[in-house]
């Protein structure tokens, strides 16, 4: 099994993860069994958090193998899945809730979104984002996932963490200005405790969100400029 040098020192993070890894051949071995799948090298060889790849199901029909580290970020992702169902997700398939194991429906033709201009790739996440708001105003499903507050205040953590990272520390102490307020106008995290939401000031935490990911992306690609972020693929016994 082929596992990527980032993933592996990712895994290095944590107890948890380091175990998780360990059992991941065993994992792997007992879901293809499970599941009837013949397995593919995996596609994305500088993975950080999650090994993917192509699998066949036993009635030929094409898959995708997705076994997920445990981190935060992920947490409530199979149950995201659930909750949207293939609209505008990809189908959960098969789950394995307990190893963060999925068997997702396999997007054809495949283009990476990464491989699209800049432009293009904001047209199709605000597409999705238009997609997902639809969904959740017709549901109350909602109230069982972390609220987005709380994710914005572990970023903000782990941004002041890689201070010596930053490209552009203007760019980076603006959009952590603007996500403090951000943070401090959402509603309560507890709504369904404490009766409907109060709407405060959605434009500008909406762009405080916005600014502080262009502000993320931005460090990426600066450290992928600067040779940063180069892969190497190593092999697990």
């Amino acid at each position: 099994m082929i596992i990527s040098s980032q993933l592996a020192a990712n895994c290095q993070k944590t107890s948890e993860r380091t175990i998780w890894l360990e059992s991941l051949p065993v994992l792997l071995e007992e879901l293809t069994d499970r599941w009837s799948l013949r397995v593919g090298p995996p596609f994305d060889p500088s993975g950080t958090c999650s090994w993917v790849a192509p699998v066949i199901r036993r009635d030929h029909a094409p898959a995708v193998l997705k076994l997920a580290m445990p981190h935060m970020e992920g947490e409530h992702e199979i149950e995201g899945l659930r909750f949207w169902n293939g609209n505008p997700t990809v189908k959960l398939i098969e789950a394995d809730d307990q190893g963060g194991a999925m068997l997702l429906e396999r997007c054809q033709p495949g283009t990476s979104l990464r491989s699209e201009p800049e432009a293009s790739q904001d047209e199709v996440i605000a597409g999705m984002l238009k997609r997902i708001r639809s969904a959740n105003s017709q549901s109350r499903g909602l109230q069982q996932f972390r609220h987005l507050s709380e994710m914005l205040e572990v970023w903000q953590r782990g941004t002041l963490a890689q201070k010596q990272n930053w490209p552009d520390a203007g760019l980076v102490h603006r959009g952590l200005v603007d996500l403090r307020e951000a943070i401090a106008a959402v509603p309560d995290k507890h709504p369904a405790r404490n009766g409907p939401p109060r709407r405060q000031r959605p434009a500008r935490r909406e762009r405080a969100v916005a600014q502080f990911g262009l502000m993320r992306a931005t460090q990426s690609r600066s450290r992928s400029r600067l040779g940063c972020a180069s892969p190497r693929i190593v092999p697990i016994p």
